[in-house]
């Protein structure tokens, strides 16, 4: 993220994600205040006057923590920037329906106005400069969309939303130790080939089914 900024501006601050980290802890001092965050990206944003501030984190999973990182140093100047945010149409999405709607909802500050934007959908696609955008993703992951906003006297603010995207399940196919069982034994049904979560289930008659527990 920059080192630079406009007071009140929002700033998204971010380190590459760390092979087999499960969650990040982040250290944010002096004139910026972060959202909770246990990821790899934090929203950032800077008080209303001029000053300075720090950034630092640390990867951890369960066998342990890393260093710190170098500690960033950021100052803020004393223009006031634009408040970014945008809303969007579903975090959590399936590839069966891919595509996300986001809607600009951010303002300029004192006597500005807002001049530019920048949308990054988190997937390498080309970057987008409306004020409202959409997205439509061809592959399963996580996604750190950010939109950047520029106001005329300058500043530029930015934030950041997190897109989930599932791939689509896969049936797969189940098999039995033995088709034919006695009364009051039993036998191993597997099922292989699948994606996503599954719940097995029985029935007498076809027609009313119920929820049986997996085993191992």
């Amino acid at each position: 993220g920059p080192t630079s900024i406009c007071m009140n501006s929002n700033q998204v601050y971010s380190v590459a994600a760390v092979s087999g980290a499960t969650s990040y802890t982040w250290v944010v001092t002096g004139d910026l205040t972060a959202s909770a965050s246990t990821n790899n990206v934090i929203n950032i944003t800077a008080a209303n006057t001029a000053g300075s501030g720090t950034i630092k984190v640390l990867a951890s999973n369960a066998c342990g923590s890393s260093l710190y990182s170098a500690t960033l140093s950021v100052t803020v100047s004393n223009t006031p920037a634009p408040t970014a945010s945008f809303t969007v149409s579903a975090s959590n999405i399936c590839l069966t329906s891919p595509t996300v709607s986001f809607t600009n909802t951010s303002i300029a500050n004192g006597g500005a106005t807002l001049s530019s934007y920048n949308w990054d959908f988190g997937d390498g696609s080309l970057q987008v400069t409306t004020a409202d955008a959409s997205r439509t993703y061809t592959a399963s992951g996580t996604y750190d969309v950010v939109m950047s906003v520029t106001s005329s006297n300058q500043c530029t603010s930015s934030v950041s939303n997190r897109i989930i995207v599932d791939p689509i399940s896969v049936a797969g196919t189940a098999s039995v130790a033995n088709a034919i069982i006695c009364e009051n034994t039993s036998t191993i049904l597997t099922l292989s080939g699948y994606t996503g979560t599954i719940q097995w289930q029985s029935s007498l008659d076809g027609s009313t089914w119920n929820n049986i527990t997996e085993i191992g």
